[in-house]
């Protein structure tokens, strides 16, 4: 994942998974960086659009390096990354991100409101962190104090004078309380979304068909 004539090195967390597989290929979630970068060059077709991707759950960046280093577009990046660690190496990361837009790396989660939580991060896999005890192995994790912010107030302190957002959401089972917890006036807004679903008990129906009610409208509008 180079986005310059420069060598692009990358921190990331030495684990069985991510990290073995950039060392060996070079990238991570290929075919998802593929279609978020082209989803932004599609926003950006339109005149006057000021278009905001949302990386929830970011972990250490590689989505979002991976998707602007191809659409090369004055894009405004908002993350979300919670875990200390992961916090860290994104935000070397994103330190020689060539990008005409703004980047904010948050520190905290999402979810439907401001909190304290434990999060369970799997040792042998650092791109599986949850706040859900079972997504990860006990046998080889560690438990943390994370700091969550509620979604539905973001959108209204940071997000309300987007006209375009492209939403990638990747946070083990919590995706559908917190993309449920954001308001109708952000999903219409919404051009593509790439979204990973869990199913655990601990995840509420209501919460799911909260955020299907949201998704129906690219079914009608032929969104992403």
């Amino acid at each position: 994942v180079s986005q310059s004539r420069y060598p692009l090195i990358l921190s990331i967390p030495k684990d069985n998974v991510i990290f073995e597989n950039v060392r060996t290929k070079g990238y991570w979630e290929k075919h998802e960086c593929e279609f978020i970068s082209r989803a932004l060059q599609a926003a950006h077709s339109s005149t006057y659009s000021k278009v905001a991707l949302l990386d929830v759950g970011a972990n250490v960046g590689l989505v979002t390096i991976g998707a602007m280093s191809l659409a090369k577009t004055e894009t405004d990046i908002h993350l979300f990354e919670p875990t200390p660690i992961h916090a860290f190496a994104l935000k070397y990361n994103l330190r020689n991100l060539e990008i005409s837009g703004e980047i904010f790396v948050n520190e905290f989660g999402l979810s439907n409101k401001s909190e304290r939580s434990k999060i369970y991060r799997d040792l042998g896999n650092s791109g599986n962190s949850s706040v859900f005890n079972q997504a990860v192995n006990i046998q080889s994790r560690e438990v943390i104090e994370i700091k969550l912010e509620s979604a539905k107030q973001y959108f209204e302190n940071k997000l309300v004078n987007y006209n375009k957002f492209i939403v990638k959401s990747d946070i083990q089972g919590l995706d559908a309380k917190v993309l449920s917890n954001l308001p109708t006036e952000f999903w219409r807004k919404v051009d593509a979304a790439v979204i990973e679903v869990w199913a655990f008990t601990e995840v509420k129906n209501e919460d799911v068909e909260e955020l299907i009610t949201h998704l129906n409208s690219f079914i009608v509008t032929g969104k992403q």
